[in-house]
């Protein structure tokens, strides 16, 4: 057979398969069976007449799935767009349930000016809203109802079962690094822990248990947490360090550091040198010490001085850093800027970055675009939002569609939400995941059946976990089931992000669901085999804040799991009960695996100022860099003078080791902070797996 003929064969199937509409018929039924059960379980409105036409549409929609002859699309550019009526004239499911209850004339006319709207997009409708309420059906009901038919490009399934029986009517350090999980203030790249596996050498004494610590990849709750860790674990503020802020001591303690940081910012080490210029930006140091580092021969120090212009936020900081700019317009010298541009509150100066952050929303370079399109989710600026709506919809690549929806979200509104229910729908992962965050963040009431939906219809894992964690973040009345169902009997793959969805969703509620979340996350994790999935149950109870779990979580503190004894300190953290103290302690000193020694610390840092002991201690003689400079950073996070006392006497000695230096300089740039940190908060329920990584670094630092 010739060349030519195999390419003639190869053509005419191509054509063939184009002509083929695409349809998942099963992932389909799974949706309508899904919503069906939804809608009978809800209770009937009080009216008796709308109660029966509810019924009738519950019925028909039972109908609908059973024949499954579901609308089709013929495409392969990997979107899910909804048709009204597809070019057979199926119908979807919102447009059957039109026909057979006297609106076929509504049907038409959507199908002729928005064949392919979701229902988001039709809310404004006055037809349509006055059958669904004449039909007893809710808007958030009718946008779950709908399904784009054809998914990401799949052919035809085999015919449907048998129809299902119909129920019954009774959820930083300073130096920019690649991140091997992600590079966490005040510390380098945090490896990841292993699973488990058979012992090994390692610092702290005890047996030593685990994996070298770079020999798997971390598990995908680990890199959730990394990310969003900071939100839980933001400095701690007492009484004793809001009355040492008017005293004597603190004034002679603050310009102590001052002068320490200043003259770490000319040490001979690079590393020092960046530590040190950050941490004078957090503490607001003068112009003049901060813009002479911007031209340092280390690329470090220079990133780490733009951050600090910006962080110190006052009008001659912004003016110098624009000005350097204007100079250096490389993409990693944008990304970094505007991280720290991100920090600036509110006022003149944010109002004049905000045409640099609107200008870069759509560059072509990623460093730059991604960076301003998180930065731009934290402003208030409306032209920030026009021209993120600008970008979301008719951006000409995924790059710019993704930035465009990750700078929506909060404060979003109706034509926003419908927007982004079609971007969870895009052929790109990129733009599919900002949109769910996106719809998580808004709490918009139509957003959530716009992300059961997308999950629904979702195939890529890392997608799916993404949409779990937005509904959990969501919050809405509907999540709570949605999200047991899947940790209770959906993939288990997704089971330790259901658990993190859950542990989201608990916190925006009161303690009688957080109890029972707990409850339930507790039964699965006493039958889970899965050590993987096991330490992301364990932080599920520490995101609940659920105190009935801390004599499990200090026991499990002894499992041989690294991942799920790490777990366990970081859930201790977040509980903040000091009956932790001393078992967190243990693990500081005993620990065999440095990373699970780094979340002890960080959890000690939440323990108030009887931690302090253990922390300095780790600080000065624990054999691993990366877990000093995590204990230095959570030091500075506590607000007593014998914290500060200890970071000024570490930074002071020359001959300590520059890692162990520079952790006390960022640790002191934290505990003698002008403002609290905004960049956790910022980038709370943002997807950084699009971000370059020195943009990544730059978001994450506490600043």
């Amino acid at each position: 057979m010739s060349h030519r003929t195999l390419v003639s064969f190869a053509s005419l199937a191509a054509v063939a398969a184009a002509q083929t509409p695409l349809l998942d018929r099963a992932a389909a039924i799974r949706h309508y069976a899904a919503v069906e059960a939804e809608l009978r379980a809800a209770v009937a409105p009080g009216d008796p007449a709308i109660a029966s036409r509810r019924r009738e549409v519950i019925d028909l929609l039972q109908e609908y799935r059973e024949r499954a002859d579901f609308g089709r699309r013929r495409s392969e550019d990997g979107e899910r767009v909804p048709l009204f009526v597809d070019a057979a004239g199926r119908r979807c499911a919102v447009a059957w349930l039109l026909d057979h209850t006297g609106a076929a004339d509504l049907t038409l006319d959507i199908a002729q000016q928005h064949n392919r709207a979701f229902v988001v997009e039709l809310a404004g409708d006055e037809r349509l809203t006055a059958w669904l309420a004449a039909h007893g059906l809710s808007p958030e009901e009718a946008a779950r109802i709908q399904y784009p038919p054809n998914g990401l490009p799949v052919r035809e399934s085999a015919p449907p079962p048998e129809p299902v029986r119909r129920p019954s009517s009774s959820e930083g350090d300073a130096a920019p690094r690649t991140p091997t999980v992600a590079s966490t203030p005040g510390q380098a790249a945090e490896t990841p822990p292993p699973a488990s596996g058979p012992t090994m050498p390692g610092a702290g004494g005890g047996r030593a248990r685990g994996l070298p610590l770079d020999a798997l990849q971390p598990s995908p709750w680990i890199t959730w947490w990394s990310w969003n860790r900071g939100a839980f674990e933001l400095p701690f503020a007492d009484e004793e360090s809001a009355a040492d802020a008017n005293d004597r001591e603190a004034a002679r303690l603050r310009d102590a550091a001052h002068a320490r940081l200043v003259a770490m910012a000319r040490s001979t080490h690079a590393t020092i040198r960046a530590a040190a210029v950050q941490a004078l930006g957090r503490t607001g140091a003068p112009v003049a010490e901060l813009t002479p580092h911007l031209t340092d021969a280390s690329r470090d120090v220079s990133l780490a001085a733009m951050l600090a212009l910006a962080n110190a936020g006052g009008p001659p900081h912004v003016h110098a850093l624009l000005s350097f700019l204007r100079q250096n317009d490389r993409g990693e010298d944008l990304a970094v800027a505007v991280a720290g541009m991100a920090t600036v509150g509110e006022g003149p100066t944010q109002r004049l970055l905000a045409d640099t952050v609107i200008r870069l929303l759509t560059d072509e370079r990623a460093n730059a675009g991604t960076a301003a399109a998180l930065a731009a989710s934290a402003w208030a600026d409306e032209r920030m939002r026009i021209a993120a709506r600008d970008a979301l919809r008719n951006g000409t690549s995924p790059a710019q569609r993704a930035a465009g929806a990750e700078a929506l979200g909060v404060d979003a509104d109706a034509a926003d939400v419908a927007a982004l229910t079609a971007a969870a729908h895009d052929g790109s992962v990129a733009v599919r995941r900002a949109a769910a965050l996106a719809l998580g963040r808004s709490k918009h009431r139509l957003a959530l059946p716009a992300l059961q939906t997308a999950s629904e219809a979702e195939r890529e894992p890392d997608t799916r976990a993404q949409q779990l964690f937005a509904i959990g973040d969501h919050g809405g009345a509907a999540a709570k089931d949605f999200l047991l169902a899947h940790f209770e009997e959906g993939s288990k793959q997704l089971r330790g992000s259901a658990a993190l969805a859950l542990g989201l969703f608990g916190r925006s509620h009161d303690e009688p669901v957080r109890t029972e979340l707990a409850a339930r996350i507790a039964a699965a994790l006493a039958a889970e085999r899965n050590q993987d999935q096991k330490g992301a149950y364990v932080l599920a109870l520490g995101l609940l804040r659920d105190r009935g779990s801390r004599d499990f979580l200090i026991a499990t503190l002894q499992s041989s799991a690294s991942a799920t004894r790490g777990a366990a300190a970081s859930a201790l953290g977040m509980l903040q009960d000091r009956a932790a103290l001393a078992p967190l302690r243990r693990v500081l000193v005993d620990d065999a695996c440095p990373w699970v020694r780094q979340q002890a610390a960080r959890a000690l840092g939440r323990l108030d100022n009887d931690a302090i002991d253990a922390l300095v201690e780790a600080m000065r003689v624990d054999a691993d860099a990366v877990t000093r400079r995590t204990a230095a950073f959570a030091l500075g996070g506590l607000g007593a003078a014998r914290a500060a006392e200890a970071l000024l006497d570490l930074a002071a000695e020359d001959q300590a080791p520059a890692e162990a230096r520079a952790g006390a300089a960022l640790g002191l740039g934290r505990h003698f902070r002008r403002g609290e940190p905004k960049l956790p908060t910022l980038r709370f329920q943002h997807d950084p797996s699009g971000l370059p990584a020195i943009a990544a670094w730059a978001f994450l630092q506490e600043l």
